[in-house]
């Protein structure tokens, strides 16, 4: 059984909404940051070169 699985079954539905919402959230974020670090890898390697 997943982690959400069972933290759903544990929880009432408003719950379970409101976590699911927050781990979507989450994601999103973290794929945010992955973006910008990977932006600054280039920028910093393009500015090394001059």
């Amino acid at each position: 059984m997943s982690r959400m699985t069972d933290l759903t079954m544990r929880t009432d539905g408003a719950t379970a909404e409101r976590l699911k919402a927050f781990e979507e959230e989450d994601a999103e974020l973290k794929k945010l940051l992955a973006e910008k670090l990977l932006e600054a890898a280039a920028l910093r390697e393009h500015l090394s070169r001059e």
